[in-house]
């Protein structure tokens, strides 16, 4: 009935209904629903861009796929403002997807991500763009890496973690961000990197004799390293404005490229001689962890031309009790040793592995190379402590099985009631596949893992 009046009044009245109709209109398009509408939907997206990888592209996907459900039901109920918010919120998960789409892109060669530097404070903000295109274009301008590598750019800042997950769910190879202060005309810029490179480790078994055996190699991808730069401070910003953006931070950074590219390149190929060098070049910039990588890519080189492997034991141990106190310098020294055990005695090790130890102490292989030469000698008591540091430092998805392996000279080392429960807890995380052999190697079952009281062969040999 109300709805037939309402007609009727239209109709009778048509030329006032015809002038009132637009003004009706203006009114509308004047409300300011539509316009917050629109407002949170571009502050969703824009919050979104910036956030693309606190989330692995699978919670994207779910998000994306959610958000559109929840829309389409709120329209089937006619809930106008919270159905437009929610295809706000999947419209904004579709730039989250693109970004790890761009990253996740197959590249024939090394891909690097550089990110844009976090603001330390409000004024770096206007800074920080015209930063990340200077720092791009010197990088671009290096002839080498333009040619041997793709550099992707991130135009937001990313954490060390995001790093992390983005090295392990794309292919890329390294990523480079920091944060940035500026105050006044200056500025200061903290640099830093995430990268993996390739890598070989020796994997060894316990022979009857107790003496450690090489049974063989394995070559693969090494869990990322996290490198830091000096902090580049006072900087004047009008640095920015020079041909070439020459900052401090700016030149470690094209080191840093320049040895990460050279360790992905083939020996073979000419362009791996000329990208050390040129990184070599810019030494006094780089950080320790860059330099002794190179030192060390240096005497492997030198080993392979002439074969004398007490030459380059002797170069390593010198550039360790220098200039380079790294436990890359050191592990690759005792990884050597292990070539020639008739040579190199366990004492001989032993010294090798403790300066690796004292040089890197939280490094969880320079601790477990100390460990499990400590046990060579019987001084299990000596090797709980770095035993069960490295297995804190490292996970069950290390490189090389290295967490079961650590995890059976911890085994091995034994320990009252506490120890045992210390290992039990790390048992937890040693991946479930690898669980088995680990039990077996070491005579447990999977009842015994499971008991208060440690079982009798805890802190003996497998025999």
């Amino acid at each position: 009935m109300i709805l037939m009046n309402l007609g009727v009044a239209c109709r009778s009245a048509g030329t006032e209904t015809s002038v009132r109709g637009p003004n009706l209109t203006k009114e509308m398009s004047s409300s300011p629903v539509p316009t917050s509408i629109a407002r949170v939907a571009l502050a969703i997206t824009a919050w979104l861009r910036t956030r693309a990888f606190v989330a692995p592209p699978a919670a994207w996907r779910l998000l994306c796929g959610c958000a559109f459900g929840l829309t389409v039901a709120l329209f089937l109920v006619s809930a106008w403002i919270p159905a437009v918010t929610a295809a706000a919120v999947a419209a904004g998960t579709i730039q989250p997807l693109f970004s790890w789409r761009r990253l996740r892109a197959i590249s024939a060669q090394p891909a690097i991500a550089l990110a844009r530097f976090s603001n330390a404070n409000p004024a770096y903000e206007d800074i920080a763009t015209v930063h990340i295109q200077e720092v791009e274009r010197r990088l671009r301008n290096n002839a080498l890496l333009a040619n041997h590598s793709e550099i992707r750019i991130l135009e937001f800042p990313v954490t060390v973690r995001q790093a992390r997950r983005i090295l392990r769910l794309s292919p890329i190879t390294g990523v480079l961000s920091g944060k940035g202060l500026a105050v006044g005309g200056s500025v200061r810029w903290e640099g830093w990197g995430l990268l993996r490179s390739p890598g070989g480790w020796f994997r060894s078994v316990t022979s009857s004799d107790r003496a450690p055996r090489i049974i063989d190699r394995e070559v693969g991808i090494d869990r990322p390293e996290e490198t830091n730069l000096k902090p580049d401070t006072e900087v004047p910003a009008s640095k920015l404005t020079a041909e070439i953006f020459s900052a401090d931070h700016a030149l470690a950074l094209e080191g840093i490229l320049l040895a990460h590219v050279a360790a992905w390149t083939a020996d073979a190929i000419p362009a791996s001689a000329k990208l050390r060098s040129e990184a070599e070049q810019l030494s006094a910039h780089l950080p320790l962890s860059v330099s002794a990588q190179l030192a060390a890519t240096r005497v492997r080189l030198q080993l392979v031309a002439d074969g004398d492997l007490q030459r380059a034991i002797g170069q390593l141990e010198s550039l360790g009790d220098g200039e380079l106190p790294h436990w890359r310098i050191w592990d690759y020294c005792f990884t050597l040793m292990l070539e020639d055990m008739e040579r190199f005695s366990a004492r001989d090790r032993l010294r090798v592995v403790e300066k690796g130890a004292r040089a890197s102490p939280e490094h969880a292989l320079a601790l477990a190379n100390l460990g499990a030469t400590l046990l060579v000698f019987e001084r299990r008591a000596e090797a709980r402590d770095p035993l069960s540091s490295a297995l804190d430092r490292s996970s069950g998805d290390a490189p090389a099985h290295f967490y079961p392996a650590v995890m059976a000279n911890s085994f091995m080392a034994g320990g009252d009631q506490d120890d045992w429960h210390r290992w039990r807890r790390h048992f937890r995380r040693v991946l479930k596949r690898d669980r088995p052999g680990l039990r077996a190697q070491l005579g447990l079952t999977n009842r015994s893992v499971k008991t208060v009281r440690p079982p009798s062969n805890f802190g003996s040999w497998p025999q």
